[in-house]
């Protein structure tokens, strides 16, 4: 038998197995808090309807009360700042917003992917995990929401417009209009505005975000539908739950890659496996053809050994020479795209006999680029994924 050269000193056999049941041991662990979670879901369940069906009247009633005030609240803004969608835009949406998302894209693109990854999926698990307690104690929940925006609008009435101009129109339509809004219906089911304003009325400047694989906070729902509603909102976090596992155990896998290399490229340690090498290399029969290139070149398109462009006309070299990109924060390239979310549990409870909040009404304002007209028809339409 002809001597065979050894494996590397590092085997990703043994690496790769460990690496797959330590992954597999965390999700086991996070299934089992899944179980324990909808098992508390079922004793609790009749409780909360019956607090709800009691409940459930006086929310809609409140729900109708606040939509006649924000509607005549919306018309009078409208009136009065005929340009407030220009206004935000200038102001919030570009002075803002665009200038803290830029901060974020530039921190993220320092991350690297693995590390981006597990940055997206725990906050991910945190909101799946706030929005399922938001639906176990769901009465309490709208009722807090409802006397929020209640305390919101009386806020926005307020407001001195001679001393601070403008605010009513940004926490009206980033703030209250949203919030009352989301109460009437399924998040997924409302238009962008209503959803995200954030990313709606700043369409121009291209802040969205990722997909979050959410089903949204509780609005007001039929009684009978609580049970369906309430299963979504657990699988919506089990899901959450298992990407994030999946996300920690790469990013624990980046540093033992580190520590396996730091541990083997001691001196002493080389000295020892560059010798084993030579042992093996030794012993066989026969020798490999030697390369009539250095085994270790490096790629064509690696950025640390290439040239500098040539220089421009005025003999400065380009800010990107040696390194492939400028110092300017506004240039950077964009942050790595997180994995295709899983899809969220559909919609498929049944809301029959819901006695459905009143449609809003909007006054005309410009439009352009972005959905038509926020009244819309509250029976099903095609899912939207939303943030909410």
């Amino acid at each position: 038998m002809t001597p065979q050269n050894n494996p590397s000193p590092v085997s990703s056999c043994l690496k790769t197995r460990l690496a797959e049941t330590e992954a597999k041991a965390r999700a086991a662990e996070f299934h089992k808090q899944t179980a324990t979670e909808l098992s508390d879901l079922i004793k609790k369940k009749d409780k909360e309807i019956e607090t709800y069906r009691s409940a459930y009247p006086g929310l809609i009633a409140q729900w109708k009360d606040q939509q006649e005030k924000f509607t005549n609240m919306q018309a009078h803004l409208a009136s009065c700042y005929p340009d407030w969608e220009c206004i935000l835009g200038l102001t919030a949406c570009k002075e803002i917003l665009c200038e803290n998302r830029k901060l974020k894209s530039h921190y993220e693109a320092s991350m690297g992917v693995a590390e981006l990854q597990l940055e997206y999926a725990n906050a991910d698990l945190a909101k799946a995990k706030d929005q399922l307690n938001a639906w176990k104690d769901m009465s309490k929940w709208i009722t807090k929401r409802l006397d929020d925006n209640n305390k919101l609008f009386e806020r926005i009435c307020a407001v001195d417009s001679c001393k601070k101009p403008y605010m009513q129109l940004y926490l009206f339509h980033f703030v209250l209009w949203p919030s009352h809004r989301q109460l009437s219906t399924d998040p997924r089911k409302l238009q962008h505005q209503e959803v995200s304003p954030e990313s709606a009325y700043c369409y121009a400047l291209g802040l969205t975000d990722h997909c979050t694989c959410l089903v949204g906070y509780p609005w007001i729902i039929s009684v009978g539908a609580y049970d369906c509603h309430l299963a979504n909102a657990w699988e919506a976090w089990r899901i959450a739950g298992e990407r994030q596992g999946a996300a920690q155990s790469a990013f624990e896998q980046i540093a033992r890659d580190k520590a396996e290399y730091q541990a083997l490229s001691t001196p002493a340690a080389l000295e020892l496996a560059v010798e084993e090498s030579l042992r093996n290399y030794d012993k066989l029969a026969e020798k490999p053809e030697c390369p009539k290139c250095p085994p270790c070149e490096p790629p064509a398109d690696d950025p640390c050994h290439q040239p500098c462009p040539p220089e421009d006309d005025d003999g400065e070299q380009p800010q990107d020479c040696g390194n492939g990109s400028s110092n300017n924060p506004c240039d950077q390239p964009p942050s790595p795209d997180p994995e295709p979310c899983e899809q969220p549990p559909a919609d498929n409870c049944d809301d029959s006999g819901q006695e459905e909040p009143e449609k809003p009404e909007k006054p005309d304002s410009p439009q352009q680029g972005k959905p038509s007209d926020p009244k819309q028809d509250m029976s099903d339409t095609p899912q939207q994924q939303g943030s909410h």
